[in-house]
C-alpha cells in the first residue's frame, strides 16, 4: 500500500507564482491524502480490488478533481489486466482501456472521496509466480484534469505477488489462490477460485475449487475477497489431509444505516412540522485491503456482559493467521461477573498496527475498554478499571512474521516493564502462560489477565 500524505511543495518563485494565478490561493494550501490499496496476493486471471480515497486536508478548494488511472502491470512483461469497473458513477473507461473518474470540486470540509475499483488480472497459473508483480498506479488531478505542474498533481501506486509457478509456497498456486468474487457459477464444470487442478503426489497432493451459489451477484463495493491456502509441505501433520477456504464478508464504510423519527404529538404523522427524522451510520469491520473497515486489524462492539476464556471472547479480531497480512489475533473476556444494564454498557475496540508500523507490526495489540459514556475513538477515553477482578485476554502470534530466531519471553502493558511467564507487576497486570510455537502449530500463544485495558507488547 502507498499512503500519500503530503504538502506541495514548488521549486522557485516563478512557478510559485503560477501557482497562485492558477489556484487562486496559496499553493501552500493544498495538502492532501491519496491513498491506494489492494490484497497482498491475487491468482492470475482472477479480479482484484482496489481501494481509493482521496481528502483535501489543505485551506483552498480543489476546482476540479480527476483521477486516472491505467491498466495495472504484469512487471517485467507486456501483461495488463483489463475489464476495468468502479463502484462510483463518476467513473468511466476511456478508449485506451484506461480508467478516468470526474468527481468535481472537492472543499476542505467535505468528506474524503471513497470508493473501490476492480481489475481482471492477465494470464493464468502457467505464468511464474511474481512477488510484488502486479504494479497499479493512479494520479489525481486537482484542476480542470491539467497536470500543469507538481502542486496539481498526487501520485499513488500498489503491488500486488501474484500466484503462479513457484518453489515458493507464498507465491505458488499449487498452494494459495485469490481473488474478488462478484458472481456465482455452477460446479462443478466451473469454479470461482482454485489452486492448480495438476495433481502431483510429491509437490501438489490437494487441489481445491469451490463455486460460490448460482444466484450470488454483487457489485463492486459488495463483493467478497477470497482465498484458498492448501498446507504446505513442511507442515506434515495437515499436507495432503486439509484445504483452507475463506470467503469474507464485506468490510463497508458507513455499512450499517439506522434511521429513527420523533413525533411531537400523540404519536400522530399529521404534518411535517411535528416530525423529526434521523439518520446515522456507522462503519461494518470485515474483509477488507483498507486498516480501517479490516477485521484483521480491528474490531469494536458495546458490552454489556461478561464471558469466560478462552473457550469463549467479548470481542475479537479474525483469528484466522497469516504472517503476511495477519500476523496478530487478539481476543478478550470480561470478568463473568460484569453485567450491565444498555444504559451503563461499556463501548469496547481492538486495534492491530498496519502493515506500514513496522516497529509494532506483529509486535503488538491496543485493546480498549472505556468507562460508561466515554468513547474509544477518542483518545483521551477514561479506562473501566474491573479490580479487584480481571480482563482475561489471548494474543496468537505468527512464528513466521516475526524475526528468525524471535523469542517471545514477556509482554508489557502500556509500555511497562516487561513481564514474564507465571509473573504479575505491581499494577497486576500477569502473564500466564507463553506458549511457544511447534511445527505442527507455528503460532505463539500468550494468555494475560489485567485489571484493565491498555496497549500490550512482546
Amino acid at each position: 500500500m502507498v499512503r500519500t500524505r503530503g504538502r506541495l511543495v514548488v521549486a522557485c518563485l516563478v512557478v510559485l507564482g503560477s501557482a497562485i494565478a492558477i489556484a487562486g490561493g496559496s499553493a501552500g494550501n493544498r495538502d492532501a491524502t491519496a491513498v491506494l490499496e489492494a490484497t497482498s496476493s491475487v491468482s492470475y486471471g482472477q479480479d482484484i480490488v482496489y481501494d481509493l480515497s482521496f481528502k483535501n486536508d489543505g485551506n483552498s478548494v480543489f476546482t476540479h478533481v480527476i483521477f486516472q488511472m491505467p491498466a495495472p502491470t504484469v512487471d517485467g512483461t507486456t501483461l495488463k489486466a483489463s475489464n476495468p469497473r468502479a463502484s462510483t458513477s463518476a467513473c468511466a473507461v476511456d478508449t485506451s482501456g484506461s480508467l478516468s473518474c470526474d468527481f468535481g470540486q472537492l472543499r476542505p470540509e467535505d468528506p474524503a472521496i471513497a470508493f473501490k475499483v476492480v481489475w481482471k488480472t492477465p494470464g493464468d497459473t502457467s505464468q511464474p509466480g511474481r512477488a510484488d508483480g502486479l504494479v497499479a498506479s493512479g494520479t489525481w488531478l486537482i484542476k480542470e484534469g491539467k497536470s500543469t505542474n507538481g502542486n496539481e498533481t498526487f501520485n499513488v501506486t500498489e503491488k500486488a505477488s501474484l500466484l503462479g509457478t513457484s518453489t515458493n509456497a507464498n507465491l505458488s498456486a499449487r498452494q494459495k489462490a485469490g481473488g474478488y468474487q462478484l458472481t456465482g457459477c455452477t460446479a462443478p464444470n466451473a469454479s470461482s477460485l482454485a489452486t492448480d487442478q495438476a495433481l502431483d503426489a510429491s509437490n501438489n497432493p490437494v487441489a481445491t475449487s469451490f463455486c460460490l451459489p448460482s444466484s450470488f451477484v454483487a457489485s463492486v463495493g459488495s463483493g467478497l475477497q477470497s482465498a484458498i491456502t492448501e498446507p504446505p509441505k513442511t507442515d506434515q501433520a495437515n499436507y495432503a489431509h486439509r484445504s483452507d477456504v475463506c470467503v469474507a464478508q464485506p468490510g463497508r464504510a458507513e455499512g450499517l444505516v439506522a434511521n429513527a423519527t420523533w413525533l411531537i404529538k400523540e404519536g400522530k404523522e399529521t404534518n411535517g412540522n411535528e416530525t423529526f427524522k434521523l439518520t446515522e451510520k456507522a462503519s461494518l469491520l470485515g474483509a477488507s485491503t483498507n486498516a480501517d473497515l479490516s477485521a484483521r486489524q480491528k474490531a469494536g462492539g458495546y458490552q454489556l456482559a461478561g464471558c469466560t476464556a478462552p473457550n469463549a471472547s467479548s470481542l475479537a479480531t479474525d483469528q484466522a493467521l497469516d504472517a503476511a497480512n495477519n500476523p496478530v489475533s487478539t481476543s478478550f473476556c470480561l470478568p463473568s461477573s460484569f453485567v450491565a444494564s444498555v444504559g451503563s454498557g461499556l463501548q469496547s475496540a481492538i486495534t492491530e498496527p498496519p502493515k506500514t508500523d513496522q516497529a509494532n507490526y506483529a509486535h503488538r495489540s491496543d485493546v480498549c475498554v472505556a468507562q460508561p459514556g466515554q468513547d474509544c475513538d477518542n483518545p483521551n477515553y477514561l479506562s473501566q478499571s474491573f479490580s479487584p477482578n480481571k480482563l482475561s485476554l489471548v494474543f496468537r502470534v505468527s512464528a513466521a512474521a516475526l524475526p528468525k530466531k524471535y523469542v517471545i519471553t514477556g509482554v508489557s502493558h502500556n509500555d511497562g516493564t516487561s513481564v514474564a511467564q507465571g509473573q504479575c507487576d505491581t499494577s497486576g497486570f500477569c502473564v500466564l502462560s507463553i506458549t511457544p510455537p511447534t511445527n505442527k502449530n507455528p503460532i505463539w500463544t500468550i494468555l494475560v489477565e489485567s485489571p484493565t485495558n491498555g496497549h500490550f507488547n512482546w
